[in-house]
């Protein structure tokens, strides 16, 4: 079990480790508001529709991505930072055609309204009452505040299956996510426990092997646009890492 481990002085090393720099990632600060967008989705169609868009906004978008040669996980909100107008065009496009777009559009438009420098605005036709709007994305950050409970699962699932999809994640037979597809069965077998669990470990990986992101990336944005809108700021779980 030891043959991978590397010797440095008289620790083993094991290979994982030499992978880095790692950093502390919180979920709630940065995590959250990267993937709020597919808890909007799940909200608004259900679990597995919200699956399929998904996949489906993976599919049109990695085109682009490879194009400009870039590595960015296309299940965060700040990768479609990336994208010129010409290049949302088409991603527009091939959603239409997969018949999507508009299921997009009405589960993130209250997020673009909410909040004009989102990243995926331009994605996003339509109008909205911005208190209308505000609470909404209330209501969904609510319901995703603790990773552990089940909507936030789900959404850090559909995050890894868009991870898959887009070829940047690679698992071996012996891992639980293995047999990725029996996690739909969330949470009432302990193999999708199991996996579920493993999504959430995967997930702090993302914003590691992402760009460096400056205090007022998407998520600094994210939080203190939030204080304009509103000034009371719910309480910080004891644990949310």
């Amino acid at each position: 079990m030891l043959e991978s481990h590397k010797r440095i002085g008289k620790r083993l090393v094991p290979p994982l480790s030499e992978i880095g720099p790692w950093k502390e990632v919180s979920w709630v600060d940065e995590i959250l508001p990267e993937l709020l967008w597919i808890g909007l989705l799940n909200a608004e169609h259900g679990i597995a529709r919200g699956a399929h868009v998904c996949a489906e906004v993976t599919k049109a978008a990695k085109p682009e991505l490879e194009v400009l040669d870039q590595n960015a996980f296309l299940c965060l909100a700040s990768s479609f930072e990336l994208f010129s107008q010409d290049h949302l065009a088409r991603i527009r496009q091939r959603l239409e055609s997969a018949g999507v777009l508009s299921d997009l559009q009405v589960a993130v438009l209250p997020l673009c309204v909410a909040y004009p420098k989102c990243p995926l605005v331009g994605l996003v036709h339509g109008t909205d009452d911005l208190e209308r709007a505000t609470a909404q994305i209330r209501r969904a950050v609510s319901s995703l505040f603790s990773r552990w409970d089940e909507a936030a699962t789900f959404v850090q699932i559909h995050a890894v299956y868009m991870t898959f999809l887009q070829g940047r994640l690679f698992v071996t037979q012996e891992t639980s996510l293995a047999n990725f597809p029996a996690v739909e069965a969330y949470p009432h077998t302990e193999e999708s426990r199991k996996i579920a669990a493993a999504c959430r470990n995967s997930i702090n990986m993302l914003l590691n092997d992402s760009p460096p992101r400056s205090a007022m990336s998407w998520s600094g944005y994210f939080w203190n646009r939030g204080l304009e809108l509103e000034k009371c700021a719910p309480l910080r779980p004891a644990s949310e890492s």
